[in-house]
């Protein structure tokens, strides 16, 4: 609202009627700036329980969350005896144990090649130019057929040729012999080469996957273009399956090299000789293992820290939020450093904070029922909390009790980070991260009530409503203290008339009796 009442100069008084009111107006003004401060105090603390849910959301659900999927922990490797039989690679569903694969045939790919040249006798052949231009250097000049009417010069008829039961359509007037090698390669699936005055064919992938129907040895091609033109017209040599001998079953087909078994990708050299064997080992990834523990417990002690630092910073109650007249008044290190010290301490033993640290450090000292009888707490498996004034913060202390643990009992250890629980246990067979990751759901529900989500467009917290009422108070305010100031102009204004209306009394006065 803006004041309708006019402004005074003070000519009849000579007082700077401004300044006093100016000077009036300043203790009205102070509960109007400690709501402000106020105000800025609970947007400061806002910003702090925001800045703490990114911190926790970025552990619970980035870092915690893949931590605790078993796959990612339990990781496997496996190793090959023979890699000039077969090389292998362990994925997330391998299984512990040997794999011993023999080879009585690798597969093979299907090929076809023009049985001969395709360039008409004591002619050269120019590939990159149009087939039309090209068809006096071709054995099979007429297999180009003109079109009716004839015309000069001559155009030709297209050309409609398949292979494995893709279609492709050539036009001579156009296209060349490399275009439709180009053709080819890009919409089949056989791979195409001229070189020489011969095409070959041969299937992207091995073992029996052509024809029509994509189960047969041989490449199926059809047209005369193919046949006749490029000499396409045997049957080639036929693909043949991959078969292996594994943990003593013969005869296991695979369509190519490549294949799985038991969660291991196994892949044969195409050089190996039948009868050639190798003995696949998948164990335990304990290095990986160790790693991805280490992990954790970086980021358990980054966020932990982050609450300790927060719940424990020091609150100096004589830095109130700075106004704008007193910002003008100080250089812009001194307000840096005075707001610094005013938002310090806003979250100071905050209960949101202090209880998710408290529930950290329980979830992480807590037994776990792992079915093992040895390694149920990160103590046996030489993880440990540090010194009591550290609250909670974890070491790994005994790399090699670590190792031995994982190498003993993998299943242990891996449940007593990532197991889901059963009903019957009650939440004692609940692993660490699951325990974590849950509890921390809770911190971050409860720092959601208190200081609601920045991208919200409505805020329902409990700061959030405090804010609107601090707005409203603020208005207000604001309305009230410029009635005061109007009143004070009312007040100087009357002033101002009666000294005027006394001035002009007393020279009338003056005039009429001086004369």
């Amino acid at each position: 609202m803006v004041s309708s009442i006019g402004r005074v100069s003070g000519l009849a008084s000579g007082m700077d009627i401004d300044a006093m009111v100016k000077n009036l107006m300043t203790a009205h003004r102070k509960p109007l700036e400690k709501l402000i401060a106020q105000k800025q105090l609970t947007e400061w603390q806002r910003e702090d329980y925001r800045t703490m849910n990114t911190k926790i959301y970025e552990f619970r659900n980035n870092k915690l969350f893949n931590f605790k999927l078993e796959g990612n922990l339990n990781s496997r490797v496996a190793t090959s005896g023979n890699t000039n039989v077969a090389t292998v690679k362990a994925t997330g569903d391998a299984q512990l144990g040997t794999i011993n694969v023999e080879v009585a045939n690798v597969a093979t790919a299907a090929t076809n090649i023009s049985s001969d040249s395709i360039i008409a006798t004591g002619k050269t052949l120019d590939p990159s130019k149009p087939l039309a231009s090209q068809k006096d250097n071709l054995k099979e000049a007429a297999s180009f057929i003109e079109v009716s009417p004839a015309t000069t010069p001559p155009t030709y008829e297209n050309f409609s040729i398949s292979i494995n039961g893709k279609s492709i359509t050539i036009n001579p007037n156009e296209d060349s012999i490399n275009a439709v090698i180009d053709r080819i390669n890009k919409n089949t699936n056989v791979t195409a080469f001229y070189a020489n005055g011969q095409v070959s064919l041969t299937a992207k992938q091995t073992g029996k996957v052509n024809g029509d129907t994509k189960d047969q040895a041989n490449i199926a091609v059809s047209g005369n273009f193919l046949t006749n033109v490029l000499k396409v017209d045997g049957a080639g040599t036929a693909a043949v399956d991959a078969s292996v001998k594994i943990n003593g079953i013969p005869a296991v087909a695979q369509k190519n090299n490549t294949f799985t078994v038991n969660g291991v990708e196994i892949t044969l050299n195409p050089q190996a000789a039948a009868g050639a064997s190798t003995s696949i080992t998948v164990k335990t990834d304990v290095d990986k293992m160790i790693e991805g523990i280490k992990g954790f417990i970086t980021d358990y002690n980054d966020l932990l820290k982050s609450l300790q630092d927060k719940t424990a910073e020091k609150r100096y109650r004589d830095f109130d939020p700075l106004t704008d007249e007193q910002k003008k008044e100080m250089k812009d290190s001194d307000v840096d450093l005075w707001t610094s010290k005013a938002r310090s301490g806003l979250l100071k033993n905050d209960s949101i904070l202090t209880g998710a640290i408290s529930n950290m450090r329980m979830a992480v000292t807590a037994q776990v029922e792992t079915g093992s009888t040895k390694y149920k707490t990160l103590t046996s498996i030489g993880i440990e909390t540090g010194q009591y004034f550290e609250n909670g913060k974890l070491y790994l202390s005994d790399e090699k009790k670590l190792r031995e643990a994982i190498e003993t009992d993998p299943d242990a250890v891996i449940a007593m980070f990532t197991a889901n629980g059963t009903e019957a246990n009650k939440g004692k067979d609940i692993g660490i991260a699951e325990r974590l990751y849950s509890s921390l759901q809770n911190t971050l529900n409860g720092i959601m009530e208190k200081a609601g989500a920045s991208v919200s467009a409505r805020d329902n917290s409990t700061l959030g409503k405090r804010l609107d009422e601090y707005d409203k108070s603020i208005d207000s305010w604001k309305d009230r203290l410029i009635d005061i100031e109007d009143r004070y102009y009312r007040q100087f204004t009357a002033m101002e008339s009666a000294i005027n209306r006394y001035n002009s009394q007393s020279g009338y006065l003056a005039q009429a009796f001086g004369g």
